[in-house]
């Protein structure tokens, strides 16, 4: 199980949880100031976590998963603007070029099954957009 939750001074945290059988839920603080937006399989005990900074700063961030504790950072996909929305797409492959608008794929990294939905974030440029 992963979740988000601010601390009492706004900074968002990443916690993870697992069943621990008669130990009851294992739960576990695994990061700060990122919003997790969506995850995938990556291995028989690991996910890919997508998430964006808490700051709503540019970038796609792409962290690994394993035995529901063990949170590793894996790669960064610079964007142009905040991304608010990802969505990953089972079977879904990328063809070359397929980035979200203005960004370049990392030169050693492979997305295996990630759809990016870029959209700006709400403003002065585009007020109407409140989605998250």
């Amino acid at each position: 199980m992963v979740w988000m939750q601010l601390d009492a001074a706004g900074v968002v945290h990443t916690h993870t949880g697992t069943w621990a059988g008669r130990a009851g839920w294992r739960t576990r603080d695994v990061a700060t100031r990122v919003r997790v937006r969506d995850m995938e399989p990556a291995g028989p005990a690991s996910w890919r976590i997508y998430a964006t900074p808490a700051g709503g700063t540019p970038g796609i961030g792409a962290y690994r998963l394993t035995a529901g504790s063990l949170w590793r950072y894996e790669a960064t996909i610079a964007t142009p603007k905040p991304v608010q929305r990802i969505e990953v797409i089972d079977g879904y492959r990328d063809p070359p070029g397929s980035w979200p608008p203005g960004a370049e794929a990392p030169a050693t990294w492979r997305w295996p099954t990630a759809l990016f939905t870029s959209r700006a974030a709400p403003g002065r440029d585009n007020p109407g957009n409140h989605a998250g």
